[in-house]
């Protein structure tokens, strides 16, 4: 499989437009938590990890990242405007910018529940609620957009998003065009 990081995004987002049918995409559902959300919290927040070492892999500076706070100084290091991608949900009007946060050397809200329900679940389970799953999901279709746009050759990625756009990118099913221009 040429890009299983996506195939595996791809999986994510459509269980997330699933949940849409019973709890829709909207701030006053922003904090609605549930066993589902923090499922899909865990393996987008995971699949974020993985991205991330993925890239810093091609970082010249190799630093073998191990944590978060690695990754950020090492992503930051080799692309220093990945804080600015923003991520579009044209169907409910939304833009998230997931990695902002990183322009202050701090880590994503959204990434900080994960760490919370994942060591303290019984006091922080509401974190795994509907905007950190979306916020998630949305860090990891940014980190892809940059590991697939920083391959050489760059990576065509056939199958479009349900509900994540970014920039120039889709439609056209030819992701990783030259006229991409990445933050």
């Amino acid at each position: 499989m040429r890009t299983p990081h996506y195939q595996y995004f791809l999986a994510l987002e459509q269980e997330f437009d699933d949940s849409i049918r019973f709890v829709e995409l909207d701030a006053q559902n922003s904090n609605a938590f549930s066993t589902a959300y923090l499922k899909m919290l865990f393996a987008a927040c995971v699949e974020i990890e993985a991205v991330l070492k993925e890239l810093d892999k091609r970082s010249t500076t190799t630093t073998s990242a191990n944590n978060m706070d690695q990754l950020r100084a090492s992503i930051l290091a080799e692309y220093p405007n990945f804080h600015k991608i923003e991520v579009k949900i044209p169907r409910y009007s939304l833009i998230i910018s997931p990695w902002a946060s990183w322009a202050n050397g701090t880590n994503p809200d959204w990434w900080r529940a994960y760490n919370a329900t994942k060591h303290s679940r019984q006091t922080s389970y509401v974190q795994a609620n509907q905007k950190n799953v979306v916020e998630a999901l949305a860090g990891l279709f940014a980190a892809l957009i940059y590991l697939y746009a920083a391959a050489n050759p760059r990576v065509p990625l056939e199958i479009e998003p349900r509900l994540f756009e970014f920039d120039n990118l889709f439609p056209g099913h030819i992701v990783m065009s030259s006229a991409l221009v990445l933050p």
